[in-house]
């Protein structure tokens, strides 16, 4: 991973940024440090975890250095580390085109052999943006591991993907399912790294 790279998408991370509330719990969960803690006893475990880590980090160096000043730290910082592995842009959760019911009607269906040719179809597109979104959201949280908290990624999305939305299922996946992801869906080209 390019480390520019992802300076620059910070950059424009920043620029995205609102005033929203964003999930300080999440952030340290992300951070590896405890999550369960007060709002404030939280911020101030994420700004030390930060300026420990901005001595030996380029990106978290100059996120600090973005930062307007010290009273809105916690908020700022949150709004920028949470917004890079869930940002605002990308649906909150996989946008398919069927409802949740229909959804899972459809895979009873394909359990019991019942499906129609169209069902089929709808099926198998919605199981395809549900692997698309999870490789997705695998990926980002994979970059900002990799890029703030420094550590290796421990998963391979693809495969833990392909697992959760076909094998699981007792679905056969289409060859170079993930292929498609890039060329079929908007929300999927973003924040590509």
């Amino acid at each position: 991973m390019d480390k520019d790279k992802y300076l620059q998408f910070l950059d424009y991370t920043i620029k995205l940024s609102n005033s929203k509330e964003y999930n300080t719990q999440a952030v340290a969960k992300m951070l590896g440090l405890p999550h369960n803690k007060p709002y404030n006893i939280q911020c101030r475990l994420i700004i030390s975890y930060l300026k420990k880590k901005a001595k030996t980090n380029k990106i978290i160096h100059q996120l600090l250095q973005k930062s307007k000043s010290e009273k809105a730290l916690c908020k700022f910082l949150v709004e920028i580390l949470y917004s890079l592995f869930n940002p605002s842009e990308l649906p909150k959760k996989a946008p398919i085109l069927i409802s949740d019911k229909k959804y899972k009607e459809l895979i009873q269906k394909h359990k019991t052999n019942n499906l129609k040719k169209d069902e089929s179809e709808i099926l198998e597109e919605a199981l395809n943006v549900k692997y698309c979104f999870c490789i997705k959201k695998l990926y980002l949280k994979n970059i900002f591991m990799e890029n703030i908290v420094e550590k290796k990624p421990e998963y391979n999305p693809y495969a833990i993907c392909m697992s959760s939305i076909y094998k699981n299922r007792s679905i056969k996946p289409p060859k170079k399912a993930s292929y498609s992801c890039r060329k079929k869906y908007n929300w999927y080209k973003k924040y590509n790294i």
